[in-house]
């Protein structure tokens, strides 16, 4: 379809919240999709692993060096781990250095941010945040995509499609 897995919803949550599951995403291919025009390769990767969501493991450091060690002989594959996990850094280093690949090894969720707190409601249904301490209106906040980067204090920093987006256009238009 034309909807992320992540929208699966049932009328009362979606599907993969709540410890109701699980969702992973790869695609094998036996042959390239299409050849490189260049022999190097360069691969950033961001492991954002913030306080207050579940732990993610190191399979996604694994399936990165065994991808690397599958590839094709004749590319030479750098791969570099952004030291400091957080949006901040990520714009910083793509200023001075724009990889080929950059892989988010880290949670996404889909839903509404509270322009108060700044926290994600993953429930549509609800009229205001879900954060405790705020409780703010979400009258009118449009639900869309985030990815759950680390914040300078190592907790949650939810970065929207659009602002993400724009970040990758700035990058290749440099």
């Amino acid at each position: 379809g034309d909807h992320p897995w992540e929208l699966i919803y049932d009328d009362t949550d979606f599907l993969v919240q709540g410890g109701r599951g699980t969702l992973t995403r790869y695609i094998a291919f036996d042959t390239p999709l299409y050849s490189l025009e260049t022999n190097q390769l360069k691969v950033l990767v961001v492991s954002s692993r913030p306080v207050g969501v579940p732990r993610l493991g190191d399979s996604e450091k694994q399936a990165v060096n065994k991808g690397v060690e599958k590839a094709d002989q004749h590319v030479q594959i750098t791969v570099e781990h952004l030291p400091k996990p957080t949006y901040a850094a990520l714009h910083s280093h793509l200023h001075d250095d724009v990889p080929h690949v950059i892989h988010f090894d880290g949670h996404g969720t889909f839903g509404r941010c509270c322009p108060d707190c700044k926290e994600v409601t993953n429930s549509r249904l609800t009229k205001n945040c879900q954060n405790p301490k705020c409780g703010h209106s979400l009258e009118g906040v449009k639900p869309q995509g985030y990815l759950v980067f680390e914040d300078e204090t190592c907790h949650c920093e939810y970065i929207d499609a659009d602002l993400f987006a724009d970040l990758i256009r700035m990058a290749n238009a440099s």
